[in-house]
């Protein structure tokens, strides 16, 4: 009775916020048994001129719950349920830091659920996108109504599936030995691709067409899955928005920070911190209450600029750093879109000044706090030479004694070129030189609309972190969010077009075809190393080229040279083995190769 009193007030919560349809019951049979879905009637006349009918089936589990003794372990695929699966209403996201806007869902460890949308009526077997939500490791859920994907899936046919992967100490807990190997969240998001490898055509999709998409963290996580050796066959083409796996926040080197992290969060919890074993042992058997306590506390006490829980290199499920694996071409080749938001650095700006989250004039930043903040700010470079660096590429001496002059947006174009834009073009240079087609963006318009509290946000942020989620999923569109947002009409338009882009590359790897209705605009070149053309997300849709050309060079060629000099021994001895093996085993080789060809060829020439 407890459990359909559940049902019958979860499926009232869903016809009052939605404006769709809801209609009649449907039955899939997959690999754990049947499921119960339902059907969902979409109709949008303004913009779109759409009606469509979606199976919807939420909440569905790919592994068994990871608690108990499955708790810090590898998850373990889920076998077969008694009965029907009741999947006509959202589960609970994972245990995280809580937000006000999910103050009504508290979190439950039994949270590894995944959610499909397909178009009612298909015509043979439909390409699949699969997103994995952002939110620092640490937040977010796949369930969220910021990602209902029906405006998105009127773009064109193909199959939605968004997961839940564990989160924080919960996904990321690592000591660097077998107590915990770490990486559990990402280990999650491989076997929700391995269900929908097994089970996607019951629902009308192709094992063979799916691509992986994310955003921030769901896009570093979209880049870890492109290099790891253990997610090989599982996808065909990668989307990574503001994110990637050679990002300074995505991945940590080593476990030496997990461990250290671990030990607080052990501390708290009065675990004895001296022996791995005993110590995971401890925190394995904790409350759930209380180790998600103790982790918020370590969060909170967290360095500023670091994410707390994260991938970490583990030699197995990420063999080793991620720019030596792009480097030496160790990577799946798949299709990518891949780009980033003008302002992402605002988001560090907000960080460094809280109360201005609610205010329409952006903080003023005086040359001496600037250089203060900014080694706060700054990824992996602590040294002082390092910081003369930063300042001679970015800052205008001229200015630093003039009055009135903030050196604010100074700040946010270095964090977000470090952090977010020069990985992202870093990863879309070497996808491409390895003959992948490789399309590149930047959006830079800034929303009248802010995600960021909305109307009652900082209007003085830009394109900053996460913008792009409301053009992705068409929120003016989406009966749930309509309300949250308030875009211009032009906006609207500009939302159809991205979406037309994003649905397009995910059937055919091309944001150009096969949809083109409506068109105004020059068509997405894809980038290369010769002319690393892009598109802007903007009203206009332009091209570019060569963007932050030297701004990228100089963090990801100059700096890293510089840091030979000036970072740890130990990290730049282990830099320079690395770079030895690859000349060893994949740059002479191929120097040979090429010189041969050359040889035979003046050979050829005097015949």
């Amino acid at each position: 009775m407890e459990t359909m009193m559940r049902v019958v007030k979860a499926c009232i919560y869903f016809s009052i916020l939605f404006t769709v349809t809801l209609g009649q019951d449907i039955f899939v049979d997959v690999s754990q048994g049947t499921l119960l879905g339902t059907t969902v009637h979409y109709k949008e006349n303004h913009y779109l001129n759409v009606d469509k009918t979606f199976h919807v089936f939420y909440g569905i589990p790919f592994v068994l719950p990871p608690i108990g003794n499955r708790r810090f372990n590898k998850p373990v695929p889920m076998e077969r349920w008694e009965g029907i699966w009741n999947a006509t209403y959202r589960r609970s996201r994972c245990l995280q830091l809580r937000s006000i806007s999910d103050a009504d869902d508290k979190g439950d460890e039994d949270c590894l659920h995944l959610n499909v949308f397909a178009p009612a009526q298909t015509t043979g077997q439909l390409p699949v996108m699969v997103w994995i939500h952002g939110g620092g490791y640490f937040g977010g859920q796949g369930g969220s109504a910021f990602y209902l994907p029906y405006p998105l899936m009127s773009m064109g046919e193909f199959v939605f599936v968004s997961i839940n992967y564990r989160l924080g100490i919960y996904g990321f807990l690592t000591t660097g030995d077998e107590a915990s190997v770490g990486n559990y969240g990402i280990y999650d998001q491989i076997e929700a691709l391995k269900w929908i490898q097994t089970n996607i055509a019951a629902f009308g999709g192709n094992p063979d067409e799916v691509t992986i998409a994310g955003e921030s963290a769901g896009a570093g996580s979209a880049g870890i899955l492109g290099i790891s050796p253990l997610a090989t066959g599982l996808f065909k083409r990668l989307i990574m928005q503001s994110g990637s796996s050679v990002a300074p926040w995505a991945v940590d080197f080593t476990s030496q920070r997990g461990l250290m992290l671990a030990r607080q969060a052990a501390g708290m919890l009065n675990c004895d911190e001296s022996d791995t074993f005993r110590m995971v042992t401890c925190l394995r058997e904790a409350p759930a209450e209380e180790l998600t306590s103790a982790q918020n506390a370590v969060l909170i006490d967290s360095v500023i600029n670091q994410l707390p829980y994260v991938p970490v290199v583990d030699g197995v499920l990420i063999p080793d750093k991620p720019l030596y694996l792009l480097k030496s071409r160790q990577f799946k080749n798949v299709d990518i879109l891949i780009g980033s938001n003008k302002d992402e650095g605002d988001l560090l700006a907000l960080r460094a000044y809280p109360t201005y989250i609610i205010r329409d004039r952006p903080p003023f930043m005086s040359y001496d706090e600037f250089r203060t903040r900014l080694r706060d700010y700054v990824y992996f470079y602590n040294h002082n030479l390092d910081f003369d660096a930063i300042e001679q590429q970015y800052v205008d001496h001229a200015s630093i004694d003039t009055p009135g002059v903030s050196f604010l947006p100074t700040f946010s174009n270095i964090i977000t070129d470090q952090a977010f834009a020069c990985p992202a073009l870093s990863t879309a240079l070497f996808y491409s030189l390895a003959g992948n087609n490789v399309y590149s963006y930047q959006m830079t318009h800034e929303p009248s609309w802010t995600i960021f509290l909305g109307d009652n946000g900082p209007a003085w942020v830009g394109a900053i972190h996460g913008e792009d989620i409301q053009f992705v999923f068409g929120w003016e569109m989406n009966p749930v969010m309509k309300d949250r947002a308030n875009l211009t009409e032009e906006e609207v338009y500009m939302s159809v077009q991205v979406m037309r882009y994003w649905a397009n590359f995910v059937i055919s790897g091309n944001p150009n075809t096969p949809n083109q209705d409506g068109y105004q605009y020059e068509r997405w070149p894809s980038y290369s190393e010769s002319t690393k053309l892009y598109k802007t997300l903007s009203l206009n849709f332009d091209n570019g080229e060569f963007l932050k050309e030297n701004d990228c060079h100089f963090w990801n060629y100059q700096m890293p040279r510089q840091y030979m000099f000036t970072g740890k021994v130990d990290e730049v001895w282990d830099e320079w083995r690395r770079e030895t093996v690859r000349w060893k085993e994949s740059d002479f080789e191929t120097w040979k190769t090429e010189n041969e060809i050359y040889e035979q060829s003046k050979s050829n020439c005097k015949q």
